[in-house]
């Protein structure tokens, strides 16, 4: 019995490692992921478009000054940075939108942008679709526009559909809106730009829960920030100045506003659900929060009596709304020491 035994095991344990060697062989191998690596534009490659084809996810594109007439469509995660964004400058053809991103957590960082319009057209919301942008958001969440020159575009940036990305140190100059909001963008901060000489400055439509703080907000045509079904979002410590119209409100309410600086604006704020009377519409009027605690915003129209550095005499705005405690002196607009997030030329590459 046990010769009987030995004879048959060692065919059996055979067996057993064969079958353990053909799993084992059978298991793909588990690739390690690529190392993200540098592309510089015009080095490697002479086109940016060329550059982001040949890139993969997390990989950085470095663009050297000059002027670089392309469309682009962004659709990996990458980060893009301009050598100068005086100097470092991406040109449309005029009635094509030139960056468009379609991808989660992009970084774009140092350029100048425009459509290369010469008239740039201001449109009604419902002709958005229609016009071209410097730069666009579709759909994406986790991206990073900062420090870029968005100019002489019909619109400077767009987000449509895209919560929770950051806008931050961009100049918005010369566009028919600087910024839109737009189709459910919620969630983004929109930090410390400069949006000067538009027809609209900061648009949002349909959109709650965003920050616009830190922000200059001068100039425009029409008005500074518009505002149109849009609730819960929170405007804080900007300069608004010298606008047609500082705050310009349809069918929005339960934001919060607070200071801020609303400086000779030919009307401070103005509500669609209003008509030159005062009296309401044809469409429901807008009532919003003015106040953080005991401070509201800077008026330079107001005239109350001060006390203790605020005023206990309300500023009326309209009336369904008033700011209970206006201050006497302008809000400090500032962004944090650490809010910055513009990526340096790196010096590896001279």
């Amino acid at each position: 019995m046990k010769c009987r035994l030995l004879l048959i095991l060692p065919p059996i344990i055979i067996a057993v490692l064969l079958l353990f060697f053909f799993m084992q062989s059978s298991v793909p191998t588990q690739l390690k992921p690529a190392e993200p690596k540098t592309l510089i534009v015009p080095d490697n490659f002479q086109t940016i478009g060329s550059a982001i084809a040949n890139a993969t996810e997390g990989d950085t594109i470095l663009v050297r000054e000059g002027d670089y007439n392309e469309i682009l469509t962004i659709d990996k995660s990458v980060t893009l940075i301009g050598e100068n964004k005086d100097a470092t400058v991406i040109r449309g053809q005029g009635d094509l939108t030139v960056v468009s991103i379609v991808r989660d957590g992009v970084y774009i960082s140092g350029f100048t942008v425009t459509t290369g319009e010469k008239s740039p057209k201001f449109v009604s919301q419902s002709s958005l679709a229609q016009v071209p942008y410097a730069i666009a958001l579709a759909n994406v969440s986790y991206c990073n526009i900062t420090a870029n020159s968005l100019v002489d575009s019909s619109c400077g940036l767009l987000l449509s559909n895209s919560p929770l990305n950051w806008i931050s140190e961009n100049n918005m100059e010369g566009n028919g809106y600087g910024i839109v909001l737009t189709d459910s963008s919620e969630d983004n901060q929109i930090v410390g730009n400069n949006v000067t000489q538009n027809k609209i400055g900061v648009a949002l439509y349909g959109c709650r829960n965003n920050s616009l703080s830190g922000n200059y907000i001068t100039g425009s045509e029409r008005s500074g920030i518009l505002m149109r079904n849009s609730e819960l979002n929170k405007i804080a410590r900007n300069a608004v100045a010298n606008n047609t119209y500082g705050v310009l409100f349809s069918v929005s309410s339960n934001n919060h506003i607070h200071h801020n600086n609303f400086i000779e604006n030919q009307n401070q704020t103005d509500d669609e659900g209003l008509n030159a009377s005062g009296l309401p519409n044809s469409i429901p009027f807008s009532v919003n929060v003015w106040i953080d605690g005991v401070e509201g915003n800077y008026w330079s129209d107001y005239n109350g009596t001060e006390s203790y550095g605020f005023e206990f005499k309300p500023y009326i705005i309209d009336q369904n709304n008033q700011d209970a405690y206006p201050l006497i002196e302008p809000a400090r607009i500032f962004m944090s020491k650490n809010s910055s997030t513009a990526l340096p030329w790196p010096k590896d590459f001279p």
